[in-house]
């Protein structure tokens, strides 16, 4: 959750779950980042179809006051600092040795790295529904399912996950790129790919446990 200096300001949105039906006093807000005042949370009970919007009304030591947005009653929470979930980027290439120096890059920054020598591989690992938050995939593989193939699937299926395409070869000589894909060359791709996959990723949200 983004710290927010001030309450008028664009209320932050997190999304936390948790067993039990209503947060209560016993409830505790686990933060990988600062709030502030006037910072907004939801919270959904797990198993349940919709979120209770909350507002932090006040902070006083390591209490917040949540007061919930569209029902009466406002409610005491202890606060606690909680290390960040490290986000997942799949790495696609049939280098093995430029797989692992990317994979290498990545995890230096703090991601956590799934590897795939081919599109094809990586296309049965997202349809068999594993969990990523970014994708890095080189252009030019064997097999059915190219980089340019992977990346036109990825933005239809999953619309709005970051893909990060890098090649050897410039963009104006590459057609067919998928909009809203990041184009990278070689070789500069490799010191620069870190920050620009932690720029695309959205703000690390808040948990709640109760």
């Amino acid at each position: 959750m983004r710290n927010l200096p001030a309450p008028q300001q664009a209320l932050d949105q997190c999304l936390a779950q948790c067993a039990r039906p209503h947060l209560g006093e016993g409830s505790v807000l686990l933060l990988d980042q600062p709030v502030a005042v006037g910072s907004r949370l939801l919270h959904r009970p797990i198993g349940a179809a919709r979120a209770t919007p909350y507002r932090i009304e006040r902070i006083e030591a390591d209490r917040a006051y949540l007061v919930p947005i569209d029902q009466p009653e406002a409610v005491w929470v202890k606060m606690a600092q909680t290390a960040p979930i490290p986000e997942t980027v799949l790495v696609v290439d049939d280098d093995p040795l430029i797989r692992l120096l990317v994979c290498d890059s990545l995890e230096d920054e703090g991601f956590v790295t799934l590897c795939a020598a081919s599109g094809d591989e990586a296309l049965g690992l997202l349809q068999g529904g594993a969990e990523i938050d970014a994708v890095v995939s080189d252009i030019d593989m064997p097999g059915s399912t190219d980089g340019l193939a992977l990346a036109r699937w990825l933005t239809t299926q999953q619309p709005g996950l970051p893909v990060f395409l890098v090649s050897g070869r410039s963009a104006h000589e590459l057609e067919g790129m998928p909009e809203g894909v990041t184009f990278l060359q070689k070789p500069h791709a490799m010191t620069s790919l870190p920050g620009a996959v932690r720029r695309a990723l959205p703000d690390r949200p808040a948990h709640l446990k109760t």
